[in-house]
């Protein structure tokens, strides 16, 4: 039956699968020992089969758990079709459509006998929901778009029956004219932020009208922007934490810092370690550190609910927290309340074991002059300092 169907041979009668009426083949490849070597371990292929299969079925229904509305149907209908094919995929059970769904034709597998997957008509399901999402996300930044070019001419209009305001913003909205060109979402807004305090050292005398149309534009631009970032968010959370991954992350900080030092305003970013981390995976196995994962990214982000803030799996067991505009006074607060909420977090083992988890933590502020590199370092350096003062604490940068 293949890679993927999960058949058994082995040396006596054939058993019967734990997932339908497949059987699954166990391969053991041995390789002779030489004098004084112990002999390899048996490669059981039958096992490396359950586990992608269980992993294509998990993927599935995060697909479906995450899913938003496209031009082929809503995201709840989206989400039923994944779990389907995720019953499909461990089962290998022929999968009928519902009456009230109206599937197309890549919706469910066609024309496969009881026992077999449909894998062909799986990767055109997924290929074309990926493709909906993408002209579903490339209409919303033509949109985005076209609101800017409104914006542009709405400005030049206002700026044609005066000389002098034409001379003042004609720079910037030539920058903002190329860079609408262009396929840089950020360097659009950047500019439109940019072309905002040009006008308003230049139109005291007519505010009423431009505010007017200001106000409009700008619920576009934010209803966009949000719309934009909401689906970002979906397509880049980490599977195991439900955080944002450490692509996004990246992106985000670089956003961050660029435009803290453009407004302003303050940044401060957090570094987390889970405390004896590699210990706890040693002695209790990777599910409980899986677990204890989980656990200290929920209380991480009800801890830091702002819609500004932001929580993300830095990489294995470090997290990492974005804090924008936050009150610079209160920064060795927010640390350890970050500590006090991992401190407060008790993990439950399958044997009734209960874990308790600490965690160490590293603070920078945003400085003029700063980049995403050197406001890491800093936070890595504090977290250095943290770990080796004991654990279980925040420290700042220079403390």
């Amino acid at each position: 039956m293949g890679w993927f169907g999960r058949s058994k041979t082995t040396t006596g009668p054939a058993a019967p699968s734990g997932k339908g009426a497949v059987t699954t083949r166990q391969a053991a490849h041995a390789v002779p020992a030489t004098s004084g070597e112990e002999a390899p371990a048996a490669v059981d292929l039958g096992a490396l089969a359950d586990r992608a299969i269980d992993a294509l079925a998990a993927a599935l229904r995060t697909l479906g758990r995450y899913s938003f509305e496209t031009a082929l149907c809503d995201a709840e209908t989206f989400a039923k079709r994944c779990e389907r094919w995720a019953r499909h995929v461990l089962t290998a059970a022929p999968l009928e459509p519902r009456d009230e769904e109206a599937e197309g034709e890549s919706a469910r597998p066609t024309g496969a006998a009881r026992g077999a997957r449909s894998w062909r008509e799986l990767q055109q399901f997924l290929l074309e929901h990926r493709r909906a999402e993408q002209a579903y996300v490339e209409e919303r930044i033509g949109e985005l778009k076209d609101a800017i070019w409104a914006f542009i001419d709405g400005l030049r209009d206002l700026a044609g029956a005066d000389g002098q305001m034409e001379t003042s913003l004609d720079a910037q909205l030539a920058d903002l004219e190329r860079a609408v060109q262009g396929d840089s979402l950020e360097a659009v807004r950047a500019l439109v932020f940019r072309a905002v305090d040009g006008i308003r050292g230049t139109l005291a005398e007519r505010r009423s009208r431009l505010e007017a149309r200001m106000r409009v534009m700008g619920e576009t631009l934010r209803a966009l922007r949000t719309d934009l970032l909401e689906l970002r968010k979906k397509a880049e959370l980490d599977t195991l934490t439900e955080l944002y991954n450490r692509g996004s992350f990246d992106a985000a900080l670089r956003r961050y810092v660029e435009l803290g030092l453009f407004a302003g305003q303050s940044l401060c970013l957090m570094l987390v370690d889970l405390d004896h981390f590699k210990e706890l995976n040693d002695r209790h196995g990777h599910p409980a550190g899986d677990r204890v994962l989980r656990a200290a990214a929920a209380s991480l982000l009800r801890s830091f609910p702002r819609r500004s803030d932001l929580v993300a799996r830095y990489g294995g067991d470090e997290l990492a927290v974005l804090l924008y505009d936050s009150d610079p006074a209160a920064v060795g607060r927010l640390g350890e309340r970050a500590v006090e909420a991992v401190r407060r977090t008790t993990v439950s083992l399958d044997s009734g074991e209960e874990l308790a988890i600490t965690c160490s933590v590293g603070i920078a502020e945003l400085r003029p002059g700063d980049d995403p590199a050197l406001l890491l370092a800093r936070a890595d350096a504090a977290l250095y300092r943290a770990k080796k003062a004991g654990r279980d604490r925040a420290e700042r940068e220079g403390a």
